[in-house]
């Protein structure tokens, strides 16, 4: 009883303390005689006490032979300790209720270790529910793909540039087959592979195709996820549709040239100048007008 590693009691059926050993007492910090005149509700935390008589009725009128739980004591200290209480009914020769056999475990240190595993794992699900939102939310179609290159996930943009849906492209056997040309394929392959050994980012411009045959172009960022030891976990995809810039472009070179060679064969002077008067462009008739180079 005195050496027991865990606290050990002998309550009255009222809750009055009749016999408590050392351990008890170094977990709800009385001394002995302290513990002794006062009973197992006065040192109970008030929100676990109604479960614990609950408990002790459900004994005492033989429902159940004995119980555990966890619940609260207020040290004397008044800081709050956990415990983990199995309680059994000793009764008399004649079956009446005798004594209650109480054995209590200190579990404060489990608690606070669960406690904090628990708000870790609020943390990370907060973390993963924000990321998901931005994945979402990214205006860049982006693509998950684990460490045999298959896609595992995609955002609505990446649904909209290529028109496939998610459950689609997730569905596939070769998802990247749906979107990236043969020809196009035979180059791309190499680099996700030396980008998965070297754990290096890979940055490329592709055609690609759409769900209705169309070619379109794409600027491509590749980065391994979790490389270690020439291995990759995967791979994050980000992508924009660039075809339509790419198109304003090649319109804007165009026009600046039908503009030198109508300007330059025209025989009049025509300049383009900045609005502070500099010149930045002048035409050979220009030139011969002001006799300057």
């Amino acid at each position: 009883f005195e050496q027991a590693a865990v606290g050990i009691a002998h309550v009255a059926p009222d809750g009055t303390w009749l016999r408590v050993n050392g351990k008890l007492c170094h977990i709800l910090g009385y001394e002995r005689d302290e513990l002794l005149a006062r009973t197992f509700q006065d040192v109970t935390f008030p929100d676990d006490l109604d479960e614990d008589l609950g408990q002790v009725q459900a004994v005492l009128a033989g429902r159940i032979e004995n119980y555990s739980m966890q619940k609260r004591y207020i040290r004397k200290d008044r800081r709050v300790v956990w415990a983990r209480l199995s309680v059994s009914l000793v009764r008399t020769p004649g079956g009446q209720p005798d004594y209650f056999i109480s054995v209590v475990e200190d579990i404060s240190d489990q608690m606070a270790q669960e406690a904090a595993i628990r708000r870790l794992a609020d943390d990370r699900a907060g973390l993963v529910e924000r990321l998901q939102r931005q994945f979402s939310g990214m205006p860049f179609g982006c693509a998950v793909m684990d460490a045999r290159m298959r896609v595992i996930d995609v955002n609505p943009a990446f649904e909209r540039i290529f028109g496939w849906t998610r459950d689609e492209i997730l569905a596939a056997e070769d998802a990247l087959g749906l979107i990236v040309p043969p020809d196009v394929r035979r180059d791309l392959d190499p680099d996700l592979a030396d980008a998965a050994a070297t754990g290096s980012s890979v940055h490329r411009i592709n055609e690609n195709m759409t769900r209705d045959g169309r070619r379109i172009t794409c600027s491509w960022t590749n980065v391994p996820l979790n490389p270690r030891k020439g291995v990759s976990g995967g791979m994050f995809a980000m992508c924009e549709d660039i075809s339509e810039r790419l198109a304003t472009d090649r319109e804007l070179r165009e026009r600046e040239a039908r503009f030198r060679a109508l300007a330059d064969l025209a025989p009049v002077g025509v300049f383009r100048a900045m609005s502070d008067g500099r010149l930045i462009y002048s035409n050979p008739a220009l030139a011969r007008i002001s006799g300057l180079s």
